[in-house]
């Protein structure tokens, strides 16, 4: 580990936080509160549960698996659902030790001791959430600032260097956790289901705590896209189709009038993964198509080719931003600059490019975030 002192305020430094063939010097940024910015972490939160956020960070890990990138998922949240669905449960992947319900990242928070993710797979390891993991995270709530905002920092820097990406899961109903994952995120990826207002309320909560993460210290946390997913509604007929597409078309524009400059993906994920399905094998879908040893039934297959297709087109567009970042070329990623909604039908004026790590979204945050959020919520 780099042996640089840290200084209060914010500053930056150079270390080399990845191996193999994508070794890079990487910049961490130190925040007033004296926790490492990592440019390889990326963090998938929203305030509303239900959310495809599980489905998201899972494609993401295989993708970065794939090329060759040595991947560690973070599952903070005491449901285990991400690490379940990675082959993490208790009846775990061949050679894969059973969950432990999230003792081992609970006594590792709270102590401060280091802690060795399990391996899963080649490239990829996990740190397992569980029930375990609700009492050490109340704990956590009542401590004070600066010794929240060191927990998660205590918890990464000792394996930083092992990983090329580290992927954090957060519970969605605690708020407290959210904000100190946005403390050592340098990447964030807001999951949306249209056809439910409250998700779309969490992206407004969570985009407010992305501002306040700036203003606390992390001026270069980029938010790599909101994913629209319409997990909910049918997609069998051209009629449902487009009432799908024209919902999208709401949800996006609603939260551009939130905030102009958040960037949206165009793919948009329309078929929800089988969960038991997948927390059962704990495979992906494409792996769960070609796999010898289990048994599907033919609308289980249909479901898994859509989902895989859906989830491809998705990832496709998101990795390669969540992936530029994780080589430190964040500050040079360029994303299409989004215009506000033009009334009485004006043209938009010319398309241009922003460095997306020099956005703020335009709403005042306060010292409590919570109460912002739901202040922002407000249609």
């Amino acid at each position: 580990m780099c042996g640089a002192t840290y200084d209060r305020g914010c500053t930056t430094r150079t270390r080399r936080v990845f191996g193999g063939a994508h070794h890079a010097a990487a910049r961490v940024v130190m925040t007033r509160e004296g926790v490492a910015v990592y440019p390889h972490v990326t963090a998938v939160i929203n305030a509303k549960g239900g959310v495809q956020k599980t489905t998201v960070i899972a494609a993401l890990a295989h993708r970065a698996v794939a090329e060759g990138r040595r991947v560690l998922v973070v599952d903070l949240d005491p449901q285990g659902n991400c690490a379940k669905a990675l082959g993490f449960a208790d009846d775990p992947l061949p050679d894969v030790e059973p969950s432990d319900g999230g003792a081992a990242l609970s006594h590792a928070l709270i102590t401060g001791e280091p802690l060795t993710p399990v391996t899963i797979r080649p490239g990829m390891s996990v740190c397992a959430g569980g029930p375990l993991l609700s009492k050490a995270l109340r704990e956590i709530a009542t401590w004070e600032p600066a010794r929240k905002f060191q927990a998660l920092n205590t918890l990464i820097e000792p394996i930083a260097d092992e990983f090329d990406m580290v992927l954090i899961d957060t519970p969605p109903t605690n708020l407290d956790i959210q904000a100190l994952t946005l403390g050592v995120a340098a990447t964030v990826v807001i999951p949306c289901e249209i056809a439910d207002d409250t998700a779309e309320d969490g992206v407004v909560g969570a985009l407010t705590m992305v501002a306040a993460a700036r203003k606390r210290g992390n001026p270069t946390i980029t938010v790599a896209g909101v994913v629209l997913a319409a997990t909910r509604l049918s997609h069998s007929t051209f009629r449902e189709r487009r009432v799908a597409r024209a919902t999208a078309t709401e949800t996006k524009a609603r939260l551009h009038e939130f905030d102009p400059t958040v960037h949206i993906l165009t793919s948009i994920l329309r078929q929800r993964a089988d969960a038991n399905l997948v927390r059962r094998h704990g495979r992906s879908a494409t792996e769960l198509l070609s796999a010898d040893d289990i048994a599907l039934a033919r609308g289980q297959r249909r479901n898994l080719r859509r989902l895989r297709n859906t989830v491809d087109s998705l990832i496709d567009e998101l990795y390669p931003l969540v992936a530029a970042r994780a080589t430190d070329n964040g500050l040079a990623c360029q994303l299409p600059a989004v215009q506000p909604v033009k009334p009485h039908g004006e043209e938009p004026t010319e398309s241009s490019t922003v460095d997306v790590t020099e956005t703020s979204t335009p709403t005042g945050v306060g010292p409590d975030v919570e109460t912002a959020t739901k202040e922002g919520a407000t249609k």
